[in-house]
C-alpha cells in the first residue's frame, strides 16, 4: 500500500573519511594538505535485511579529485574479508542484507598506473530490520555551478521490490551544508528535492536515511554533487531557414552557436545568440563553386574562435570565426574523400573519422596536423561510426565494419583496438557514453537479431 508522500530533511554533516586520515572532510576543506586514500559512500553503510545498497568506491588524490576505474585511472577495486552470514558484496560494491548484525568490509583499491600502488580501507556494514528494501535517487550524478538549483525525484522498494512512498518523519538526508542545500517540494505524489550548489568547485554526497525507530534505519543509494564553474544550458530557439544536418553549442554565458544547411542545397548558414543582448545574428556563409551539397556540419567554440567542419559532397571545409558574432569568416579546404552515406563520418573539434568508399579505408584526420592516419584497410563497409572523447580528452572511436562492433582507444601516440561483439554484424545507431567514473558503455541496435543491446567495459573486457 502506497503510503502518502511526505519528505522531511535533516541537514547533517556528511563526513568523509579517508585511508589514513582523522575523521573529516579533508576533500573540502581549502588549505588543508589531502592524503589519497579509499573514499567510500555511504561512509557508514546500514543495509535492510533482505535489501541492497550500492558502495561508492574510489581513489581522492591529493587535489581532492575524485579517481575510479576508468580507461585512464587502470584501477583495480576489491571486495573482501566479509562475513557471509551477514552480508553478501559483488565485484560492483552491491551489498545484500542476509542476518542482522554487523560485518566489517575490507576495500582494496589497486592503481595499475601507478607501480600498482594500493590503498585499503576498512568499514563496517550493519545489517538492520526495516519495510524499505532499497531507497535511491534519481538521477544519482549532477554537475553543477555555484547558485545553479536542480531538482531530484528520491523513491523506495518495499520488501516485495514495489515502489512505496516515505512518511515525513522517517526520512531524512546526510550531506555537507557548506556545499550544498536541500529543500523539499511536493508534486504529484512525488518525493522532489531541491539541491542546491554553494561552493565554487568540489564535490559533495547526499545520502538518503530512512529511519522506523531507534537504531533501525538504512542508508541509500548516495548522490553524487560535482561543483564547477559551468552552468546548465538552456535550449536554444528555434531559428532556421533550412533544417538540415542541424548543430548548435552553448558556452559558459549561455551564448547560443548554431549551424545548418539546406537539404540538397550548397548553402550553410551560422546563428549566434547573445544571452546579454537577447537578440540573434543570422548569417549565410560563403562555400566552394563547385559544392554539391553541404552536410554532416559540426560547430565548436573555444576562447579563439567559433569552427565549423562541413563536408561539400567533394571535401571536407573547416570554416572559422575570429569572434563569436562571425562578422569575418575564413575557410580551408582540408581534404578530399568520398563519403556516400552519413554514417560514415563522425567528428569532434580535433578529429575527423570516416570511411572512403572508393580507397575502403577508415581514416583519422589530425585537423592540427593535417594529416591522415589510416586505422583500417580492405574493408567493404563501415557502420555506426562514433567519435569522442572521454571526461579526460582521451579519443575513443567506435565502429562496425560487418565483422562485428569495435572500440579504439587511442593512448599515448598509439591506438589500442577491442572487439566488443564479434557477433554483431549489421549495427545502426550505435551510441559511446562515459559515466561519471569514466567507464566506457555502449547502447546499439542490431538489425539481424532485431535487438538493443548494452554493453559496458570493466576491468579491460565488455
Amino acid at each position: 500500500m502506497r503510503i502518502q508522500l511526505l519528505m522531511s530533511f535533516i541537514t547533517l554533516a556528511l563526513l568523509l573519511v579517508a585511508c589514513g586520515d582523522s575523521d573529516g572532510n579533508s576533500a573540502k576543506n581549502e588549505g588543508t594538505k589531502i592524503v589519497p586514500g579509499v573514499k567510500v559512500f555511504p561512509a557508514s553503510p546500514k543495509v535492510a535485511l533482505d535489501g541492497e545498497l550500492e558502495l561508492k568506491a574510489f581513489i581522492e588524490d591529493a587535489q581532492g579529485n575524485i579517481r575510479a576505474n576508468d580507461d585512464e585511472n587502470n584501477l583495480s577495486i576489491k571486495f573482501s574479508g566479509f562475513d557471509n552470514e551477514f552480508i553478501t558484496v559483488d565485484s560492483a560494491g552491491f551489498v545484500s542484507g542476509k542476518k542482522l548484525g554487523d560485518s566489517s568490509l575490507d576495500i582494496q583499491i589497486i592503481d595499475h598506473n601507478d607501480a600498482n600502488k594500493t590503498y585499503a580501507k576498512t568499514i563496517n556494514v550493519k545489517v538492520v530490520l526495516v519495510s524499505v528494501h532499497k531507497i535511491f535517487i534519481n538521477p544519482d550524478y549532477a554537475i553543477m555551478k555555484k547558485g545553479d538549483k536542480q531538482n531530484f525525484t528520491v523513491t523506495a522498494l518495499d520488501k516485495q521490490k514495489s515502489l512505496e512512498y516515505l512518511e515525513a518523519a522517517k526520512a531524512s538526508f546526510d550531506y555537507n551544508k557548506d556545499y550544498v542545500a536541500v529543500k523539499k517540494r511536493f508534486d504529484d505524489q512525488k518525493s522532489i528535492i531541491e539541491v542546491q550548489a554553494k561552493a565554487t568547485k568540489g564535490y559533495d554526497f547526499i545520502t538518503p536515511i530512512y529511519q522506523e525507530a531507534d537504531d533501525q534505519k538504512i542508508t541509500g543509494n548516495s548522490l553524487l554533487v560535482q561543483i564547477q564553474n559551468r552552468p546548465q544550458p538552456n535550449k536554444p530557439s528555434a531559428n532556421d531557414e533550412g533544417g538540415a544536418y542541424i548543430d548548435f553549442h552553448i558556452d559558459d554565458d549561455k551564448n547560443i552557436y548554431m549551424t545548418h544547411s539546406d537539404k540538397g542545397q550548397a548553402k550553410l548558414y551560422y546563428h549566434y545568440f547573445s544571452t546579454k543582448n537577447g537578440a540573434w545574428k543570422d548569417q549565410l556563409l560563403s562555400v566552394p563553386s563547385d559544392a554539391i551539397a553541404m552536410k554532416h556540419n559540426k560547430i565548436f567554440k573555444n576562447s579563439d574562435n567559433v569552427k565549423i567542419l562541413s563536408y561539400d559532397g567533394k571535401h571536407f571545409i573547416q570554416f572559422i570565426a575570429s569572434d563569436a558574432v562571425g562578422n569575418q569568416w575564413a575557410s580551408q579546404q582540408l581534404f578530399a574523400a568520398d563519403i556516400v552515406k552519413d554514417e560514415h563520418i563522425a567528428m569532434n573539434t580535433n578529429y575527423i573519422l570516416y570511411y572512403d568508399t572508393m580507397a575502403k579505408t577508415l581514416n583519422l584526420f589530425d585537423i592540427a596536423a593535417k594529416q591522415a592516419t589510416k586505422l583500417l584497410s580492405n574493408i567493404d563497409d563501415v557502420k555506426a561510426l562514433a567519435l569522442t572523447q572521454d571526461h579526460n580528452k582521451a579519443l575513443r572511436i567506435l565502429f562496425n565494419n560487418g565483422k562485428g562492433l569495435h572500440y579504439i582507444a587511442k593512448i599515448d601516440k598509439a591506438y589500442k583496438y577491442e572487439t566488443i561483439s564479434s557477433e554483431a554484424n549489421k549495427i545502426k545507431h550505435a551510441k559511446l557514453v562515459f559515466d561519471r567514473y569514466n567507464t566506457p558503455s555502449v547502447l546499439y541496435y542490431d538489425a539481424t537479431a532485431n535487438k538493443i543491446t548494452y554493453s559496458t567495459r570493466k576491468s579491460g573486457t565488455w
